[in-house]
């Protein structure tokens, strides 16, 4: 009898051990495990947030090759061929028809050397030249198809012109206009491209505009799948938000624009990559770009603009809440 008591106390004792040891075993093995999810939750941030920045980086470096392209174009025109230089500085008209003659010489020079590297309406506006034809002090020439009506007076006052007639050195400006600048169908969305034509004192005398597509910026990322999973902003240097990726077309619910939100309607046409909660968490609302966290944070990424002065910290991106939202930004 004794003899089982004390064989039954070896056992009793042996599972306390063994409970004992498997305890402080797992606690590190807890430890271990805890330090590997926080570390490796860090890696897929980092990740997440290089992917972003890589794409913003192509978009960036597209955007930047089609304003290269775009310069090197107006400048062979209006810099380098004389034909067209002497002809733009061409002296007054005596009549109306001398007008219109030098509207069309002007248009097949126009077809022949720059048509086809201009997407959108453009025009050519002459401070320095009277239009007998309109009975005006400037004269307007329209190319491209042009519908829109663009107020002369307005556009000299516009802080885009403004920009290059205060900075001798800048050959191009991207930007909107104030509304009423420009006159046309839903002018008020469209971006526009001022390239300016100075005389030997280095004055605006002209200037060249050309008038943006809608669509114009969705061939810079269309064929970059995944940023539909984000709202991309292309901002001038004054705020202004020049395009928007959300809400569009391509979207794969229909977006009511009074109530600002999306429709769940169910249907889908871009392979499922975003469920209607991601869409309803999209930021769509451009006066984002103008919080105090954003603004900051183009100062800091390296923004060179005439509203953004400050020291640059070369910051790539942030987080930010943003009406009960919480958003993570990058930026180029």
């Amino acid at each position: 009898m004794s003899f089982n008591m004390n064989k039954n106390n070896k056992y009793i004792i042996s599972k306390r051990l063994l409970t004992i040891l498997l305890i402080c075993s797992l606690i590190p093995l807890t430890i271990i495990i805890s330090i590997f999810t926080k570390n490796f939750s860090s890696f897929l941030n980092q990740q997440n947030q290089e992917y972003y920045l890589t794409m913003i980086e192509q978009v960036a470096i597209n955007l930047n090759y089609d304003n290269n392209r775009l310069q090197e174009a107006l400048d062979s025109f209006f810099l380098q061929n004389k034909e067209v230089r002497k002809h733009l500085f061409k002296t007054e008209f005596n009549s109306a028809i001398e007008e219109i003659q030098y509207d069309q010489y002007l248009w097949d020079l126009f077809e022949l050397k720059l048509l086809q590297s201009i997407d959108g309406n453009f025009s050519i506006i002459q401070f320095d030249k009277k239009s007998i034809i309109m009975k005006s002090n400037h004269k307007i020439s329209n190319y491209a198809s042009n519908d829109y009506k663009i107020d002369e007076i307005g556009l000299k006052n516009d802080p885009l012109f403004l920009s290059l007639k205060n900075n001798p050195q800048k050959s191009l400006a991207i930007g909107m206009l104030r509304k009423g600048t420009i006159i046309g169908y839903e002018s008020e969305k469209r971006p526009v491209i001022l390239y300016p034509i100075r005389n030997n004192t280095n004055e605006i005398v002209k200037v060249a505009v050309i008038i943006q597509p809608l669509n114009y910026y969705t061939k810079l990322y269309s064929h970059i799948e995944r940023l539909h999973t984000g709202t991309l902003f292309v901002s001038d240097d004054f705020g202004n938000v020049l395009f928007a990726n959300h809400p569009s077309s391509q979207d794969d619910f229909e977006f009511d624009t009074e109530k600002k939100e999306y429709i769940n309607n169910g249907t889908f046409h871009n392979n499922d990559i975003m469920s209607y909660t991601d869409y309803s968490n999209l930021v769509l609302d451009y006066n984002i770009i103008n919080q105090p966290e954003i603004l900051k944070f183009m100062i800091d990424s390296g923004l060179k603009s005439p509203f953004l002065r400050d020291s640059r910290s070369g910051i790539r991106h942030i987080s930010l809440k943003y009406h009960n939202h919480k958003y993570f930004a990058v930026g180029r």
